[in-house]
C-alpha cells in the first residue's frame, strides 16, 4: 500500500480502500463457505484496512509539523474508542439479525467512512509549484561558499587588467546586503562595462507525495532504505508492539479463566486495559511535543514497562493483580501506539512515510502468520500460556535495549552538535573582534 500511495496518491488509496472495506464485509452476506469468507472478509477487507491505515497516517503527517505528535496522539485516542463501541454493536446485530445480517449491517456502517474520506486530501503545499525571486537579502547560500563571481575592470581606463572577485562570509552577510544580485560583464566591442541586473527566479517544486513515475533507479533508491539499521529497528519495534498487544487481547480471557476468574469478571481485565490505553494515547503526543520526554525515551519506557508486565503476569493468579498488569500493558500500549508514524518520519521524512510504513506493516504481517502456531502450541500442547508470556517479555526487553542504545547515540550526537555550535560561535566572535582580510573576501587577479 505504501508504494501505491507513492505511485497514485494517498487520497486515491484512501477513497478506494474506504469503498472496499465496506464492500468486503457486506458481500459476506452471500457467503456459502469458509473460502468465500477467507477471500472477502480476510483478504479484501484486510487489504483495504491496510490502505486506510497507511494513507490516513501519511495525509495527517503532511498537514501537521510542529504539533504532529499531538495530532497522531488524538487520532489514535479517538480510534481507540472503537473498542467500546463496535463490539456491542456487532453483538446487537448478531443477536437480532443473525450472522448474515450482522455482516450486511456492519458493512453498511463502514461505508460511512467514504463520505468523510472525500473531504480529506493532501495540503496544497505538497503539489504546489513555488517561485522565488532572490536578491542579496534572501539568496540562499552556505557559509564560506561563493555568492556570485563578479568579473569587472579595476578602472575605466584602457588598462586590460581585470579581476574576478569572490566574496565569502557567513550567511547573514548575504541576507543583510543591499541591492539585487548584479552581474557585471565586459562588452568585447566597446571595452566598457555593461551592467546587467539579474533577478534570479528559481522554480522549486516541493516534494510530491502523490503520483510518481517509477524507474529502476527509483526502485533501487527505495530498496536501500529497507536495508538500513533504522528501518530494521523501527519495523521490529512496530511488530513487537502490535503483536504483543493483540496477543494479550486474544489470550486474556482464557488466561484469566484458567486461573479461576469467573466469566462475569473476566471482562474487567480488558476494560481497564482499554481505559489505560486510550488515556495514554491522548497524553503521549503532548508529552513529546512539549519536550517533556523525547521520542526515543517514550519508546524505551513503553517497551520496558510492557516487558515487566508480561513477566509479572506469569506469576500472579488473583484478579486484582491481573488487572494491575493489564493496566501496565495498556499504559505501555498507549505510550507507543500513536508514535508509529512519527518514528518513521524522524528517520526517513514525510515523503517516504507511506513506503516505509507499508514495509513495516508487511514485516508485521509475516510475523502474524506464524503467531497462531505458537498460541496453539502453548494452549494445546503445554496447556498454559506461561511460555508465550515469557517470550513476549523477552522480546519487549530486547527492543527496550535497542531503544536504550538509540537514546544514548542521540544524546551523544546532540552533545557534539552543541559543542560544534559553541565552537563556531566563538570563532565568529573572534573574527569580529580581530577582522582579517581573508575572513571577508578573497580576490584573484587575472591578467
Amino acid at each position: 500500500m505504501g508504494l501505491l500511495c507513492r505511485w497514485l496518491s494517498c487520497r486515491t488509496v484512501l477513497l478506494v480502500s474506504c469503498l472496499l472495506t465496506g464492500f468486503g464485509i457486506s458481500i459476506c452476506f452471500f457467503a456459502r463457505g469458509i473460502l468465500f469468507l477467507s477471500i472477502m472478509f480476510g483478504a479484501l477487507h484486510g487489504l483495504s484496512l491496510a490502505g486506510i491505515f497507511v494513507s490516513i497516517n501519511a495525509i495527517l503527517a503532511q498537514h501537521f509539523d510542529k504539533r504532529r505528535n499531538t495530532a497522531f496522539s488524538l487520532l489514535m485516542a479517538v480510534t481507540g474508542l472503537n473498542g467500546f463501541l463496535i463490539p456491542p454493536l456487532v453483538q446487537f446485530f448478531y443477536s437480532t439479525y443473525g450472522s448474515r445480517g450482522a455482516f450486511l449491517l456492519l458493512g453498511a456502517v463502514l461505508f460511512n467512512a467514504f463520505p468523510a474520506a472525500i473531504t480529506i486530501k493532501s495540503p496544497a503545499w505538497v503539489t504546489r509549484t513555488k517561485t522565488f525571486h532572490f536578491s542579496f537579502r534572501n539568496v540562499p547560500f552556505r557559509r564560506r561558499s561563493k555568492v556570485m563571481p563578479v568579473t569587472k575592470r579595476s578602472s575605466l581606463s584602457d588598462d586590460k587588467t581585470k579581476r574576478t572577485e569572490y566574496r565569502f562570509g557567513p550567511a547573514d552577510e548575504a541576507h543583510n546586503s543591499d541591492g539585487l544580485v548584479t552581474l557585471r560583464e565586459e562588452d568585447d566591442t566597446s571595452k566598457n562595462l555593461v551592467f546587467k541586473s539579474v533577478n534570479h527566479t528559481i522554480v522549486d517544486k516541493m516534494p510530491k507525495l502523490g503520483r510518481k513515475k517509477f524507474s529502476i533507479s527509483s526502485w533501487k533508491t527505495i530498496a536501500t532504505h529497507f536495508l538500513t539499521l533504522s528501518f530494521c529497528i523501527d519495523s521490529i519495534s512496530i511488530t513487537a508492539l502490535i503483536v504483543s498487544i493483540t496477543t494479550f487481547i486474544l489470550v486474556s480471557v482464557d488466561l484469566a479463566t484458567d486461573r479461576g476468574v469467573t466469566a462475569s469478571k473476566v471482562l474487567y481485565i480488558q476494560y481497564v486495559f482499554s481505559a489505560a490505553d486510550i488515556t495514554f494515547r491522548a497524553l503521549v503526543g503532548f508529552i513529546v511535543d512539549r519536550n517533556i520526554l523525547s521520542l526515543q525515551a517514550v519508546m524505551l519506557i513503553g517497551f520496558l514497562i510492557q516487558a515487566i508486565a508480561f513477566e509479572i503476569l506469569v506469576w500472579v493468579f488473583a484478579l486484582p493483580s491481573m488487572m494491575m498488569c493489564s493496566v501496565l500493558i495498556g499504559m505501555s500500549s498507549g505510550f507507543r501506539m500513536p508514535l508509529q508514524a512519527p518514528i518513521l518520519i524522524e528517520d526517513f521524512g514525510v515523503d517516504l512515510l507511506p513506503v516505509m510504513m507499508g514495509g513495516a506493516n508487511f514485516f508485521l504481517g509475516l510475523v502474524n502468520v506464524a503467531r497462531p502456531t505458537l498460541i496453539g502450541y502453548c494452549r494445546d500442547k503445554l496447556g498454559k500460556y506461561d511460555m508465550l508470556l515469557h517470550i513476549l517479555a523477552a522480546v519487549n526487553f530486547v527492543v527496550a535495549c535497542m531503544w536504550t542504545l538509540r537514546l544514548l547515540v542521540r544524546r551523544q550526537r546532540q552533545t557534539k552538535e552543541v559543542d560544534t555550535a559553541l565552537h563556531g560561535r566563538a570563532n565568529r566572535t573572534a573574527d569580529e573582534q580581530f577582522p582579517t582580510e581573508n575572513s571577508h573576501h578573497a580576490t584573484t587577479y587575472i591578467s
